[in-house]
């Protein structure tokens, strides 16, 4: 809700304490869910989906609190009836615990805690239709230009099921990488997955996800 470097990947830019901020931006996936049968052939469940979240996030310094609306503006796939959902809100509160130079960086550990509300459509696969919870540990090494982030955690499961794969409890992990090719402009990479348990090795038990992204800031600070 307050990503500084990346869209997903949670790091450790908390922001000034006590300041504000909020943002709204608008992102494409492409073929996002995808079920693979039994016989090979691939099911387009949620073809694809144009979101625009709008963020609001308050820094108390070492401790951040904030929230994420996604508003799911076009969603095409199996049986979706109408093009435009709300999402699955979401309440987070991040920390900075503890920070120290490794090489020519600098390197800081935290955690973070996500609660997942059910306001979004589940008929149009952008809800879990229940409430769940996400929480992981984050780490973050920062040199010059570059900053890298890894996440590693546990969230619930939400009960949905599809064919004999069910979104469970399982872990959560994330790595990623962003360079400020100028003091405007900056562009990163992430790569960010689930392994749901209890699904007996099926392989859309374990998704995976990448995602690149530009910034540019309009007032340079």
């Amino acid at each position: 809700v307050d990503g500084q470097h990346f869209v997903k990947l949670e790091d450790l830019v908390l922001g000034d304490a006590w300041t504000a901020s909020g943002a709204a931006w608008i992102g494409h996936a492409e073929s996002p869910f995808v079920y693979r049968e039994e016989n090979g052939d691939r099911l387009r469940v949620l073809g694809s989906v144009t979101t625009t979240n709008i963020t609001a996030a308050y820094s108390f310094g070492r401790v951040r609190i904030g929230a994420d609306v996604p508003i799911h503006r076009y969603t095409s796939g199996y049986q979706i009836e109408r093009p435009t959902h709300l999402g699955d809100a979401r309440v987070s509160a991040k920390g900075d615990i503890y920070g120290l130079d490794v090489g020519p960086g600098h390197l800081r550990l935290g955690a973070v805690a996500d609660l997942v509300l059910p306001t979004g459509d589940p008929q149009a696969y952008v809800g879990s239709g229940r409430t769940w919870l996400r929480t992981a540990v984050v780490g973050q090494w920062a040199w010059d230009k570059l900053h890298l982030a890894a996440n590693v955690g546990f969230r619930t499961g939400t009960g949905d099921t599809f064919g004999t794969l069910g979104v469970k409890p399982g872990l959560v992990w994330g790595l990623g990488g962003s360079y400020a090719i100028s003091s405007a402009f900056s562009a990163a990479l992430e790569l960010d997955g689930d392994v749901w348990f209890g699904n007996g090795g099926e392989p859309g038990a374990v998704p995976i996800e990448w995602l690149t992204s530009g910034r540019y800031h309009l007032n340079e600070q």
